[in-house]
């Protein structure tokens, strides 16, 4: 198996030059969504904050914080719904792109592969549900919601194997199931790989999301090759 700055620099190569511009049409849809939708829920969760101020200038109520509480939720929900969704189609584009050897004919109609009518319903119910889990985990002490995320991180592009191969899709527990099996020990290697991002993150931040034109290209390649770098189970052994 590969190390950490073999995949990057796998990735680094899939997306640089000549190849640049078909990686930014794999995640441009995408991250524009996430983007406008992010600032619009930023925007719409502040306001209510500050009209609630304006309203009543006293201390914000227990009552008050919970419905922000809930709305919060439910709006980090949406958003890691719509952006999983889109993540799943860039990712799988650039497997392909490795396994077959060629950048996708139509990279922005690769990226809108798991928008697709046969495909919406179970990516939405498998990344809703891996979230939810997740987040119910950081809720227990934050230290089991990271190793759920670690254990989980494959089950999108486990489903997506099973679409592009057309087998028969499971249910969204079958996939982290799986996943979570796939994973045992690799949790390491791929927490390793996240925190290798985090000067990226500080660039993205910094240069006002600027360089999310290459950070993000760069991060799904990344992801592709270390999908392609596990040991795969047998479809029959896979639970």
């Amino acid at each position: 198996m590969s190390g950490i700055m073999i995949l990057k620099q796998n990735a680094r190569q899939q997306i640089w030059g000549a190849n640049f511009a078909s990686a930014v049409q794999l995640i441009l849809v995408g991250l524009m969504v996430s983007i406008g939708l992010r600032i619009m829920v930023n925007t719409t969760w502040l306001s209510s904050i500050l009209i609630a101020a304006m309203v009543d200038r006293s201390v914000i109520s227990m009552d008050m914080l919970w419905h922000m509480l809930i709305g919060g939720t439910a709006s980090l929900l949406l958003l890691n719904v719509i952006r999983g969704i889109f993540t799943i189609g860039s990712v799988w584009g650039f497997v392909m792109w490795r396994e077959q050897n060629q950048m996708p004919a139509q990279p922005y109609l690769t990226s809108l592969r798991f928008w697709q009518r046969d495909t919406i319903k179970d990516s939405v119910s498998l990344v809703g549900l891996r979230f939810i889990l997740t987040f119910l985990g950081l809720l227990c002490f934050i230290v089991p919601g990271v190793l759920l995320h670690l254990a989980y991180s494959q089950a999108t592009w486990l489903y997506a194997e099973d679409v592009q191969h057309q087998r028969p899709t499971r249910s969204a527990f079958y996939y982290l199931k799986t996943s979570r099996k796939l994973m045992v020990g690799h949790k390491l290697r791929f927490f390793g790989l996240q925190l290798s991002f985090i000067g990226w993150h500080i660039l993205d931040i910094v240069t006002r999301g600027l360089s999310f034109v290459y950070t993000v290209p760069y991060y799904d390649a990344t992801l592709a090759e270390f999908y392609l770098d596990l040991p795969k189970l047998p479809v029959d052994k896979r639970i």
